[in-house]
């Protein structure tokens, strides 16, 4: 992962911290996949769908049809007068026909100016990622979790002091149930991870 927001790293352990990595390398989209789309299919927008950004996209699609729709219609209106003879045909097609190019030659420059965009559309596409995946994680923090204690075996009293040896447990040792650290008794939130304790009543 590319960087995490300042204002919010200080909120999750390095545990929820390598999560987050993991999460938003498995989901965020691939630059090789946005290159390859960018290079055979981006006059139709293709990357633009890849990456999310669908108004982009949906306008790229249908820009070029619609392109030669206006082509056809203002070539037409634009040679009216010369209409019903061969002299007219072409010049409305010779119009039609420039017109498309001069539109589709705007699309081949918008195409280029992309090569600077992806970059910054694939960062902003982590970022938006990173953000979902931060938002689940503090989502999961808002369900209380009951701890669990460990008995770490017994400890011996009375040795060398000339008592009878007994073996006392040893204090249970509360653990948070999300990372596992240990936790006071009583305690609302993890001092590590802030998951939100659940202590049983007796």
């Amino acid at each position: 992962m590319k960087r995490l927001h300042l204002d919010t790293i200080h909120d999750f352990s390095e545990r929820e911290l390598l999560v987050i990595r993991q999460e938003v390398d498995n989901r965020k989209k691939r630059a090789a996949t946005s290159w390859l789309l960018w290079f055979f299919l981006g006059n139709f927008g293709a990357h633009y769908l890849y990456l999310g950004h669908y108004m982009t996209g949906f306008i790229r699609l249908f820009g070029i049809p619609i392109a030669a729709i206006v082509a056809v219609i203002v070539g037409s209106a634009a040679t009216q007068p010369q209409n019903g003879d061969i002299e007219g045909s072409l010049a409305s097609f010779g119009a039609s026909w420039g017109i498309f190019w001069a539109i589709f030659a705007l699309w081949l420059i918008w195409w280029v100016i992309d090569i600077f965009l992806i970059s910054g559309m694939l960062k902003d596409n982590e970022l938006k990622v990173q953000e979902e995946v931060m938002d689940e994680l503090r989502a999961l923090r808002q369900v209380s979790h009951p701890p669990y204690y460990q008995y770490q075996g017994y400890q011996q009293t009375g040795v060398g002091t000339g008592q009878p040896t007994q073996h006392m447990p040893q204090q249970p040792v509360y653990q948070c149930p999300s990372c596992g650290v240990p936790v006071a008794f009583g305690a609302m939130f993890c001092g590590s991870c802030r998951t939100q304790l659940n202590w049983p009543t007796r």
